[in-house]
């Protein structure tokens, strides 16, 4: 049997988008950010994933950064 607590602490790029309440195209532009990319990790090669806890450290850099936009 297989936790799936385990598949919650991953997401898709779908997911990252519903979850930071943005376009799947900003996801993307997080990703290419030279001084501050998104973190994630490659299943296969191809299947991208963002752990949860990695994105909420993340979103709290990308805040303090972005403070004074």
């Amino acid at each position: 049997m297989v936790d799936e607590s385990i598949y919650k602490q991953f997401l898709t790029l779908e997911e990252v988008a519903e979850y930071l309440g943005v376009h799947i195209n900003t996801v993307y532009k997080y990703l290419k950010d030279e001084s501050n990319p998104l973190p994630t990790f490659k299943i296969s090669g191809r299947v991208i994933r963002v752990k949860k806890e990695e994105l909420d450290k993340w979103l709290e850099t990308y805040k303090k950064e972005n403070e004074n936009d």
